[in-house]
Parts: C-alpha cells; sequence; structure tokens
C-alpha cells in the first residue's frame, strides 16, 4: 500500500502536470560526490542541459549565467571538451555551476567541495537567504564540525534510519 505525499515548493508531485512538474525539478540542485554526466555530450551541453531541459530558458541566457558562474568559482569561463578530459577540480566546478545555473530552491551537495569553500559558502547562503533548502550529503565528521558548516539540523543515516545528530544553537 502507498501512502504519503511528495511536496516540493508547496506542490504534490502526483497533483501537477508534468510540464510544471518539469519545471519544478529545474529548481533543483545537485552536486553528485563524483562528476556526473553524459559522456558523449562535451562539457558544456552537459553543465546546461538540465536547465536547456526543465526550463524554457534560452541557451544563449544559460551561457551566460554559467559563463558568470564559473568566474565565481575560479574559472576563466565554461569549461570546454568533455567532462572526463577536464582536471578533476574544473570538472567539479562544472558541476558546482550546474547545480546553481536554475537558481535553485533546493540543493544537494553529495559532498562539500572544500576546495571552493568561500565560493560554495556564498551560493549556499544565497539559497537559504532566498528560502531554499540546502542538504549536505558528507562523509567527515570533520566537514560537520567544521564551523563555516552552518546548519539548521545535523542527522545520521543508518540501516535505522535517519535520526538527527544534533540541531542549532
Amino acid at each position: 500500500m502507498r501512502a504519503g505525499q511528495v511536496r516540493f515548493l508547496g506542490h504534490d508531485w502526483a497533483a501537477v502536470p508534468s510540464e510544471y512538474a518539469a519545471a519544478l525539478r529545474g529548481r533543483i540542485g545537485r552536486v553528485f560526490a563524483t562528476v556526473a554526466g553524459l559522456p558523449f555530450l562535451d562539457a558544456e551541453t552537459n553543465l546546461l542541459l538540465p536547465q536547456l531541459h526543465h526550463t524554457r530558458r534560452l541557451r544563449n541566457e544559460l551561457r551566460a549565467r554559467a559563463t558568470a558562474l564559473a568566474y565565481e568559482f575560479g574559472l576563466p569561463g565554461i569549461p570546454q571538451g568533455r567532462l572526463a578530459d577536464l582536471a578533476p577540480d574544473d570538472a567539479l566546478r562544472g558541476m558546482l555551476i550546474r547545480a546553481f545555473l536554475g537558481e535553485p530552491m533546493l540543493l544537494l551537495l553529495e559532498e562539500p567541495a572544500i576546495g571552493f569553500r568561500a565560493a560554495l559558502l556564498n551560493r549556499v547562503a544565497g539559497v537559504r537567504d532566498r528560502g531554499g533548502a540546502v542538504i549536505w550529503l558528507i562523509r567527515s565528521r570533520m566537514t560537520r564540525d567544521a564551523d563555516t558548516f552552518a546548519a539548521t539540523q545535523w542527522a545520521r543515516l543508518t540501516d535505522r534510519g535517519l535520526t538527527a545528530v544534533r540541531s542549532a544553537a
């Protein structure tokens, strides 16, 4: 028996038309623990693809926004070539560009990009300032204990489910 709802920005996924659900998906950003993309596409297309698919924003508009994000994350522009051929730090920066490109209201970060801490934390603060949510999925207790990674709630996922570790003071 199925029960419950999945809601995002006040909308039940099952109750909204598919085009509207796609638009909602465009407001979710995600950075995987490893570089994720389609290997047969160039880096730029991989970075723009989620927004090209889930929104009606024009490619030129997305390219301009991606370029601005690239500068913010320390790149001279949108990464070129294939994701697999990029230096690991550049590929990770590309994943950050992709995650923040749609002005997300929900951001899922599998492992925080420690090397880009200042830029990442500024972007995370922007999501939270807009009323969005950020979910950090981390393995390192050192990251959890760092004062710069402010959180409303910390939880641990075990075989018994999700349990609170500590709340913000």
